[in-house]
């Protein structure tokens, strides 16, 4: 009777996980469908053996890969301009080719289709993850307590929730509004100060940042009130000393994807400095087949690549890669900066708006601090003369930087928040340690228990009050 219950809950989760994507997006609904079935023949195939299975693996992940392409190369390299460009089918093909290639190397050995369904559709993550492998969720999935209420795990779900959309409303789409501002100026011919184009470099990186995390906080809150623990997706990726160490900490589900799925396997037939150059470039690549993101994809293999050699020098003489004091204040400090600059690729929408950028970023011939901002901030006798161009950055912006810098350097994550209220899943044994290493927040330990579900809903009703309109995350584009 029991298992019967079971079964009934996660059928109605995979049935409104459809629902949901369907008001989400209808038209993607039948490439939706058309890709389970596709891959639920394959992993059928897969399961029940036999000598073609080389061949089914190879066929499956290369439909995948195209399926995943396809967006890119039907609207130059903008998903959102293409016919194929819908909700959750990239995430979507990249859980199913690390399943189909755990299938095939015996890692799961049966799957029934309700469980291969629940794995795929379950809304949470459906979207845009966390990515996890089935191994780590079918446990829950197959709980008896699935589903079910449980006041335990509300509590920390709220506040997750709350955060996420605190960060998403408030913080991340009040950025887009200058940052989209000031590329609507260069397209048309305005050339940004030294100032307003690093402005604008540091608000895409906070407002990327903050969007891309308010959807993993919601994910996994969503996912909590239902009994599964996701893996978490980010952990302070500022805070690290270097390129290598951000990729400990940002879009981890995606990274652990690329390490169990591409690295590992290339590593037979290559170095480790020529893989982690192909794994920078694929992982730049997957976001968007254009120029922007083919250059950003080669920054982004270089960057990676000097980290590598760097921590390499360093152990052959018996020197710490992380610094202490000054040394890791600078270093915190360089990862901003080239992340930021890295990030022209992203936020440029052709290759003319990226040189623009880059060249008001690195000559600064013009300072060019806007008078209105001085004026504002009482500076009138500075003020005249100092607009060079005609400025789109508002003044909140000189105190809203270093504060929203500030937070994301210093104050605890959501993982160090709840670290004795929630036992957090992770896909890395590194998220672990930086998981064990940290102390959890001595205020959030002394609070009542009462104060966190009050505040968290004043927070999501502040929110969703304060948000005229919600835009789409920005990584729903890929």
């Amino acid at each position: 009777m029991t298992r019967s219950k079971l079964a009934i809950r996660q059928w109605f989760w995979i049935f409104a996980s459809l629902g949901l994507y369907a008001i989400a997006d209808l038209g993607g609904m039948p490439w939706l469908l058309v890709s389970l079935l596709f891959n639920g023949l394959i992993v059928a195939q897969l399961l029940h053996g036999g000598q073609r299975r080389k061949i089914l693996i190879a066929v499956s992940v290369a439909m995948n890969v195209g399926w995943m392409l396809i967006p890119a190369f039907r609207g130059g390299g903008d998903f959102g301009g293409s016919l194929f460009s819908h909700l959750a089918l990239s995430f979507l093909s990249l859980r199913q080719i690390w399943l189909l290639r755990d299938i095939y190397e015996k890692r799961v050995k049966s799957l029934s289709a309700r469980s291969y369904l629940l794995f795929m559709l379950f809304f949470p993550h459906l979207l845009m993850g966390p990515l996890a492998r089935l191994g780590d969720l079918q446990k829950q999935f197959d709980h008896e307590d699935f589903a079910r209420p449980n006041l335990s795990l509300i509590n920390p779900a709220l506040i997750l929730i709350a955060c996420g959309l605190f960060k998403k409303l408030i913080i991340a789409d009040s950025l887009a509004g200058p940052v989209i501002g000031a590329m609507i100026a260069v397209s048309d011919g305005n050339v940004l100060s030294f100032l307003e184009a690093w402005t604008v470099l540091l608000a895409f990186q906070l407002q990327l940042y903050f969007d891309f995390s308010a959807y993993s906080d919601i994910a996994i809150g969503l996912a909590l009130m239902l009994g599964i623990n996701l893996p978490l997706n980010f952990f302070s990726p500022y805070r690290a000393f270097d390129r290598l160490d951000v990729w400990r900490r940002w879009h981890l589900g995606f990274v652990a994807f690329l390490k169990y799925n591409l690295f590992l396997p290339l590593r037979r037939y290559f170095a480790v400095p020529v893989l982690v150059a192909i794994v920078g470039f694929a992982s730049g690549m997957w976001h968007g087949v254009s120029l922007n993101f083919m250059l950003w994809s080669v920054a982004q293999a270089f960057l990676l690549l000097v980290s590598h050699e760097r921590r390499r020098l360093l152990r052959r003489f018996n020197l710490p890669s992380e610094g202490k004091g000054f040394r890791r204040v600078m270093q915190s400090f360089w990862v901003i900066s080239i992340s930021s600059f890295v990030g022209v690729f992203f936020i440029s929408t052709d290759i003319s708006q990226t040189i623009a950028i880059m060249h008001s970023a690195l000559w600064p011939d013009q300072l060019g601090i806007p008078a209105h901002w001085l004026s504002k901030l009482g500076f009138h006798d500075w003020a005249s003369g100092t607009e060079t161009v005609r400025s789109v950055m508002p003044a909140w912006l000189i105190i809203a930087l270093p504060i929203l810098f500030a937070w994301v350097l210093f104050l605890p994550n959501a993982a160090q928040l709840l670290r004795e209220r929630v036992k957090f899943l992770t896909l890395e044994r590194d998220t672990q340690l930086l998981l064990e290493q940290t102390t959890p927040s001595r205020w959030a330990t002394k609070l009542p228990p009462a104060f966190w579900p009050v505040i968290s809903a004043m927070v999501i009703v502040y929110s969703l009050w304060l948000s005229d309109s919600a835009a789409r995350f920005i990584y729903m584009r890929f």
